[in-house]
């Protein structure tokens, strides 16, 4: 998914940001181009025990298991290279976020990155059309970690209520596929 404000890129910074700073259910982060941590809200920091200041120059890696890391970098990387902007769902430590990325505004940091916020999903449906929903998951996932990717999607929309038929509309798929 992809948004621009006539013709560019929209850039995000910190500073755009702001008026939302009361939000503390919003983790929000801005990383460079080899997602190195540059700054984050106090919201991200507690999630990992930690103030921003001692997050700041972490890794995906130093955070997150490594598919988790792979995969975001996957989903990062077209915000970072074409200023795309980029929408997905997410489950981390059991709760299901809308994540969205921007590119970031480079006069904040004087480099190339990506605007990251990850806000708690307000309805139990799918976010909508064109809206991934992304496997990998911080929390140990137990004996669901041998489903597939469309699996976990299809195990979650089970558990949010939608019926089989339900599933293979959001889906596109037919109902017998699901």
């Amino acid at each position: 998914m992809s948004s621009t404000d006539r013709g560019s890129p929209v850039l995000m910074c910190p500073d755009r940001f702001r008026p939302f700073d009361n939000r503390t259910d919003v983790s929000v982060v801005a990383r460079d181009e080899r997602l190195r941590l540059l700054w984050c809200n106090e919201t991200y920091a507690s999630s990992f025990g930690a103030t921003a200041e001692s997050l700041r120059g972490s890794t995906m890696e130093s955070l997150f298991n490594r598919q988790f890391a792979e995969e975001r970098a996957e989903l990062l990387a077209p915000v970072i290279e074409h200023g795309t902007t980029v929408a997905y769902e997410q489950v981390v430590r059991g709760l299901r976020y809308l994540t969205r990325a921007w590119a970031l505004d480079p006069n904040a940091f004087g480099i190339r990155g990506c605007f990251v916020v990850a806000e708690p999903c307000a309805t139990t449906r799918p976010v909508g059309d064109g809206v991934p929903f992304v496997s990998a998951s911080v929390a140990d996932l137990g004996e669901l970690e041998a489903l597939t990717r469309r699996e976990l999607e299809i195990f979650r929309l089970l558990a949010e209520g939608l019926t089989g038929q339900e599933i293979a509309t959001v889906l596109h798929r037919s109902h017998k596929t699901v």
